[in-house]
C-alpha cells in the first residue's frame, strides 16, 4: 500500500511552515515581476518590430520610386542616344552623298583639263612640226 505524506500541519512547526510561506511569496513576486519584465520586452520587442516593418517598407517604397526613376532615365538615355545615332548615320550619308559628287565633280574637271592639255599639246607639237619644215 502507498503511504500519503502527512499535512504539512502535522509535521512542520509553525516557525518554519511562516519561512516556507513567506519564502514562497517572495518566489511568487519575483516571478511576478520577471513575468511583467518579461510581457514589458515582448511589447517593446512588438513595437520594434513594428517600427522596423514600417522602415522597411517605406524603404522599399523609395528604392521602387528610384529604380523607376533610374529605369526612366536609362530609357531616356537609350532613346537619345539611338536618336543621336540615327542623325550621325544621316549626316555621314548626306556627306558621303556629296563627297562622291564632289569627287566626280574634280574627276570631270581633271579629264576636262587633261582633254585641254591634250589638245594644247597636240596643237603646240603641230605647230612646232610645222616650223621644222
Amino acid at each position: 500500500t502507498l503511504q500519503v505524506p502527512p499535512h504539512p500541519d502535522q509535521w512542520m512547526p509553525k516557525a518554519e511552515r511562516a519561512r516556507h510561506e513567506e519564502e514562497l511569496y517572495a518566489l511568487k513576486l519575483r516571478l511576478d515581476a520577471t513575468v511583467r519584465q518579461m510581457k514589458d520586452e515582448v511589447k517593446a520587442h512588438r513595437e520594434r518590430r513594428h517600427v522596423a516593418t514600417s522602415e522597411l517598407a517605406h524603404m522599399q517604397e523609395r528604392y521602387r520610386i528610384k529604380l523607376d526613376i533610374h529605369g526612366e532615365e536609362v530609357d531616356s538615355l537609350k532613346q537619345a542616344a539611338e536618336e543621336s545615332a540615327h542623325m550621325l548615320k544621316l549626316m555621314l550619308s548626306t556627306q558621303h552623298d556629296e563627297m562622291s559628287l564632289e569627287v566626280q565633280r574634280y574627276q570631270r574637271a581633271l579629264a576636262e583639263l587633261a582633254r585641254e592639255y591634250n589638245g594644247v599639246r597636240s596643237k603646240l607639237l603641230g605647230e612646232i612640226d610645222g616650223l621644222k619644215l
